[in-house]
């Protein structure tokens, strides 16, 4: 079953999640910009694009896969922020 993804509360929730990304990686040193910053931008977007991939799949089970590939490129996003936060307090 086909799904429009701009109806989905969880792909709503993730444009939400882009932008404040974007927002707390533009107050990192300019020396992550390339590394930590590019990573959790990445992995922020990912999530989006795998709601989107996953409503034009034929099944319900696939998209649940999708989903489940989102959910994971959110966490990274998340654990990649916490990393930062921890070099901050170690250094």
């Amino acid at each position: 079953m086909k799904h429009n993804f701009k109806e989905l509360i969880i792909w709503k929730r993730t444009r939400v999640f882009i932008v404040a990304i974007y927002k707390l990686t533009k107050q990192y040193p300019t020396e992550e910009k390339y590394d930590l910053v590019s990573q959790m931008r990445r992995a922020s977007v990912s999530s989006s694009l795998n709601i989107i991939g996953g409503t034009g799949r034929a099944t319900d089970k696939q998209l649940a896969n999708f989903l489940d590939i989102a959910w994971q490129y959110e966490r990274s996003a998340r654990m990649f922020d916490s990393l930062f936060r921890l070099r901050l307090y170690v250094s």
